[in-house]
């Protein structure tokens, strides 16, 4: 589950000539950047730079602007270095090279990488195994180009703070759907704005693929209402489940990821209700009856 990193981030890509799984000089990819503490869903771009000569190799640089969040988040910049071969993507940690994505692989192929843990310095300090498991495959036609997509789950359920896995769909050229790279730094990622779903992306060949009802570049606001006294959710944190007071005017009950992703939705008017989910940060969205949504982070322990 975690992608993306919440702090500046440049990252290098390391290419060979006739690369077909990274994205070309030019691509952008346009996510959402939502908050824990306001309804507003912003746009937030990251841009492909041009070939450069970086340690020998032929590689670009992609830059990630700063989502706005508070200490202990990294205030420096982290870089993180890809390099592609037959197929496959590669991400330089713990000072070697690990595959991220093989698009070549089939059901259920399973590998393992290390993800370094960076602390609120922005100096890596300690790595973590996450398991992956190759779930599906398949290829669609974008714009008149086969591209190769495989989903990736984690399958160890172990705590993984304060890097979490996200599963999901892998793309070439295009990405990990809810985010650049498929983890993120939860520690940072909660504090305040994190990097949602993918609205669009772009690049010379393929074009513009929009993925999102929202446009690559709109500020939506007034979505979701903050949730007040007369509906509280407690207790928070909770190992699992948690309660709702004033019920009887709620109509559904949402559960999304810290990406955004929809995980679970309970329907009627239910004072206690399970989490059976892993442990890691959650926003609940509760619609009344009324038509209106309230939102509420939640920690599952």
């Amino acid at each position: 589950m975690k992608k993306l990193l919440t702090i500046c981030i440049s990252v290098v890509l390391f290419l060979n000539t006739n690369a077909q799984s990274l994205a070309p000089a030019g691509a952008q990819w346009s996510f959402s950047l939502r908050s824990n503490f306001n309804s507003t869903v912003e746009p937030y771009t990251i841009q492909m730079g041009n070939d450069t000569l970086v340690y020998g190799r032929n590689s670009r640089f992609t830059y990630m602007p700063i989502p706005r969040n508070p200490f202990p988040c990294p205030t420096g910049i982290e870089n993180t270095y890809m390099s592609e071969s037959n197929d496959s993507i590669f991400i330089y940690e713990d000072n070697k090279w690990q595959m991220l994505v093989n698009f070549n692989a089939i059901t259920p192929d399973t590998f393992s990488i290390l993800i370094g843990v960076s602390n609120p310095s922005g100096t890596q300090t300690a790595y973590n195994r996450i398991h992956i498991q190759v779930d599906s495959t398949k290829t669609d036609t974008v714009n008149g180009f086969p591209l190769k997509s495989v989903y990736l789950r984690r399958f160890n359920f172990l705590p993984m703070e304060p890097y979490t896995f996200y599963d999901g769909w892998f793309t070439q050229r295009i990405g990990a759907r809810y985010g650049f790279i498929p983890w993120v730094n939860t520690g940072c990622a909660y504090s305040n704005y994190y990097i949602a779903e993918m609205r669009c992306y772009a690049d010379g060949s393929l074009g513009n693929i929009q993925f999102s009802n929202y446009a690559c570049n709109a500020i939506i606001t007034n979505l979701e209402t903050k949730m007040s006294s007369k509906l509280t959710l407690y207790p928070n944190p909770t190992s699992k489940s948690f309660f709702l007071n004033n019920i009887s005017n709620i109509e559904e009950v949402f559960i999304y990821d810290y990406t955004g992703k929809f995980i679970l939705s309970t329907k009627g008017s239910f004072q206690e209700i399970e989490l059976p989910i892993d442990k890691g940060v959650y926003l609940i969205r509760i619609k009344m009856n009324d038509g209106l949504f309230y939102t509420q982070k939640i920690i599952k322990t």
